[in-house]
């Protein structure tokens, strides 16, 4: 699989100036213990204490993903500098950013190539597997909807939690939506009795794989290979080996699996993909892989 850096001008890197602050803020944080970094998130401002107080769930993404949203100095000066902090300084929330506005433009690209490619207005099918909030996919379907009038767009929203099919239905109600979206709470090992072979267009799983071992990987991607048309997209992201991986786990996030390009190569090989017909995408800051692979 061809290996690319995305270099999107509104990717989020770190300056000079935070880079020199990282040599020292980064092996502190590594080596707190996890009793004090958890009191000191929840003391320092709101958003810092709803991921301590959600670790590992669609509201703790939420959080990180609404920086763009929030005003950092509304609670005082000294919580101001604190949410610049855990915003701006530590590469996790960026990567998470990244990879979303990364996934989103994949998603748009392979969208848009269809409607471009199709003879009839049939309705393009997208799968959304542990989903969360489906940020993912509302973002650049409401973009095609509003500005090529294509609103024959079928989203399943699969998630076995609870709250992130309701974070959907809010998000999927601001962006007007709620007609194209369908919610399924169930886990994602069912896929296979869920939806019929040959039936997905579209199928993106970010987030998930990271909380997943090899063989339940393979399970799940296995079964998705065989609900995705012939020249359909997948679209799978994973977490990166990165030099804040003992804070992330002394925040109380629970275990995630680690992997490089070749390993995730690997996991798409073994589940009945080509590897020829795919690419990995790394984020900026190399926290996050994406990999774009069709049937």
């Amino acid at each position: 699989m061809k290996i690319i850096t995305a270099n999107y001008k509104d990717l989020e890197k770190h300056n000079f100036w935070i880079k020199i602050f990282r040599i020292f803020s980064v092996p502190l944080l590594n080596n707190l213990p996890s009793s004090l970094i958890k009191k000191i998130m929840k003391r320092s401002n709101r958003d810092a204490a709803d991921v301590v107080d959600n670790v590992g769930s669609a509201k703790a993404m939420e959080v990180i993903y609404a920086k763009y949203k929030n005003k950092p100095f509304s609670e005082g000066f000294v919580r101001g500098i604190t949410n610049i902090f855990w915003h701006h300084f530590l590469s996790q929330p960026k990567g998470l950013r990244n990879r979303l506005k990364i996934v989103q433009n994949v998603i748009e690209r392979e969208v848009e190539n269809i409607i471009d490619h199709k003879e009839s207005r049939e309705v393009i099918k997208i799968l959304t597997v542990g989903g969360w909030s489906g940020r993912s996919v509302m973002h650049p379907l409401y973009k095609i909807i509003k500005e090529h009038n294509y609103k024959n767009v079928k989203i399943f929203n699969l998630d076995k939690s609870t709250q992130s099919i309701t974070l959907s239905k809010q998000a999927a109600k601001e962006y007007n939506m709620r007609n194209n979206f369908e919610w399924i709470n169930d886990d994602a090992k069912n896929i296979k009795s869920l939806f019929s072979d040959d039936s997905m267009d579209i199928i993106e799983m970010i987030g998930l794989l990271d909380y997943l071992s090899e063989e339940q990987g393979i399970q799940i991607i296995k079964q998705i290979y065989n609900i995705l048309k012939k020249g359909g997209v997948f679209i799978v992201s994973n977490i990166h080996p990165n030099s804040e991986m003992s804070f992330i786990y002394k925040t109380g996030w629970p275990k995630l699996y680690y992997r490089t390009p070749e390993q995730i190569a690997d996991i798409l090989e073994e589940s009945g993909f080509f590897l020829e017909n795919g690419e990995i995408v790394i984020e900026p800051l190399k926290n996050h892989i994406i990999a774009v692979i069709k049937k």
